[in-house]
Protein backbone atom coordinates (compact mmCIF):
# COMPACT_ATOMS: atom_id res chain seq x y z
CA UNK A 1 0.00 0.00 0.00
CA UNK A 2 2.77 2.36 0.86
CA UNK A 3 4.12 1.75 -2.68
CA UNK A 4 0.92 2.46 -4.60
CA UNK A 5 0.35 6.02 -2.42
CA UNK A 6 4.22 6.83 -3.61
CA UNK A 7 3.83 5.66 -7.41
CA UNK A 8 0.60 7.69 -7.47
CA UNK A 9 2.48 10.74 -5.82
CA UNK A 10 4.89 10.51 -8.55
CA UNK A 11 2.56 10.24 -11.48
CA UNK A 12 0.70 13.24 -10.36
CA UNK A 13 3.91 15.29 -10.12
CA UNK A 14 4.80 14.09 -13.59
CA UNK A 15 1.70 15.15 -15.18
CA UNK A 16 2.05 18.49 -13.46
CA UNK A 17 5.16 19.21 -14.73
CA UNK A 18 4.31 17.69 -18.19
CA UNK A 19 1.60 20.86 -18.29
CA UNK A 20 4.42 23.36 -18.41
CA UNK A 21 4.34 24.79 -22.50
CA UNK A 22 8.29 24.55 -22.93
CA UNK A 23 10.61 24.68 -25.72
CA UNK A 24 14.23 24.78 -26.95
CA UNK A 25 16.05 26.27 -29.66
CA UNK A 26 19.45 24.89 -30.58
CA UNK A 27 22.58 27.44 -31.49
CA UNK A 28 24.81 27.42 -33.85
CA UNK A 29 28.62 26.48 -32.71
CA UNK A 30 30.22 29.78 -32.79
CA UNK A 31 26.99 31.54 -31.39
CA UNK A 32 27.86 34.56 -29.35
CA UNK A 33 24.73 34.33 -26.75
CA UNK A 34 21.08 34.21 -27.65
CA UNK A 35 18.77 36.60 -30.08
CA UNK A 36 15.80 36.88 -27.97
CA UNK A 37 12.75 39.52 -28.39
CA UNK A 38 15.40 41.24 -30.79
CA UNK A 39 18.47 41.78 -28.19
CA UNK A 40 21.20 39.69 -27.96
CA UNK A 41 21.38 38.09 -24.69
CA UNK A 42 24.33 36.50 -22.60
CA UNK A 43 24.75 33.31 -21.93
CA UNK A 44 23.93 32.04 -18.43
CA UNK A 45 21.22 34.74 -18.63
CA UNK A 46 17.36 34.60 -17.96
CA UNK A 47 14.90 36.81 -19.34
CA UNK A 48 10.93 37.90 -19.66
CA UNK A 49 9.72 38.24 -23.05
CA UNK A 50 7.17 40.34 -24.21
CA UNK A 51 5.08 36.94 -25.04
CA UNK A 52 4.89 36.34 -21.20
CA UNK A 53 7.71 33.10 -21.34
CA UNK A 54 10.80 32.90 -19.69
CA UNK A 55 14.15 32.27 -21.45
CA UNK A 56 17.23 30.73 -20.97
CA UNK A 57 20.42 31.41 -22.82
CA UNK A 58 22.85 28.51 -22.61
CA UNK A 59 26.01 27.95 -24.62
CA UNK A 60 25.43 24.18 -23.82
CA UNK A 61 21.61 23.81 -24.38
CA UNK A 62 20.88 26.86 -26.59
CA UNK A 63 17.36 28.58 -25.67
CA UNK A 64 15.14 27.22 -22.89
CA UNK A 65 11.51 29.21 -22.77
CA UNK A 66 8.73 28.04 -20.83
CA UNK A 67 5.35 29.94 -20.34
CA UNK A 68 4.90 32.22 -17.46
CA UNK A 69 1.00 31.62 -17.15
CA UNK A 70 -1.65 28.91 -16.80
CA UNK A 71 -3.87 28.22 -19.56
CA UNK A 72 -7.67 28.07 -18.13
CA UNK A 73 -9.18 24.47 -19.88
CA UNK A 74 -12.10 23.78 -17.73
CA UNK A 75 -14.73 26.89 -17.49
CA UNK A 76 -17.88 27.95 -18.72
CA UNK A 77 -16.78 27.88 -22.54
CA UNK A 78 -20.09 29.33 -23.66
CA UNK A 79 -20.60 32.02 -21.54
CA UNK A 80 -16.99 32.97 -20.83
CA UNK A 81 -13.81 33.97 -22.67
CA UNK A 82 -10.23 33.98 -21.86
CA UNK A 83 -7.00 36.55 -22.17
CA UNK A 84 -4.21 37.06 -21.65
CA UNK A 85 -2.84 40.40 -19.64
CA UNK A 86 0.95 40.73 -21.10
CA UNK A 87 1.49 42.81 -18.32
CA UNK A 88 0.72 40.86 -15.67
CA UNK A 89 1.55 37.54 -17.82
CA UNK A 90 -1.99 36.46 -15.93
CA UNK A 91 -5.24 34.67 -17.99
CA UNK A 92 -8.31 36.16 -17.27
CA UNK A 93 -11.79 34.66 -17.65
CA UNK A 94 -14.31 36.89 -17.95
CA UNK A 95 -18.57 36.83 -19.22
CA UNK A 96 -18.71 37.56 -22.60
CA UNK A 97 -20.84 39.83 -21.89
CA UNK A 98 -19.82 41.92 -19.53
CA UNK A 99 -15.89 41.67 -19.23
CA UNK A 100 -15.76 43.09 -15.49
CA UNK A 101 -17.08 39.75 -14.33
CA UNK A 102 -14.84 37.46 -13.51
CA UNK A 103 -15.91 33.25 -14.35
CA UNK A 104 -14.90 30.16 -12.43
CA UNK A 105 -11.85 28.38 -13.58
CA UNK A 106 -12.47 24.41 -12.67
CA UNK A 107 -9.31 23.22 -13.59
CA UNK A 108 -6.00 24.76 -15.54
CA UNK A 109 -2.99 23.56 -17.05
CA UNK A 110 0.89 25.24 -17.17
CA UNK A 111 3.30 27.21 -15.43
Amino acid sequence: MKYLLGFSLLLIVSDLGCDAACYGHRLHSDAKGCLIDGKLRPFGSTTRTKQCMSCTCSSSSGIECCSLYVTPVKYDKENCKTFLDYKSCVTRVVRNDDPNVECPVFAAVGR
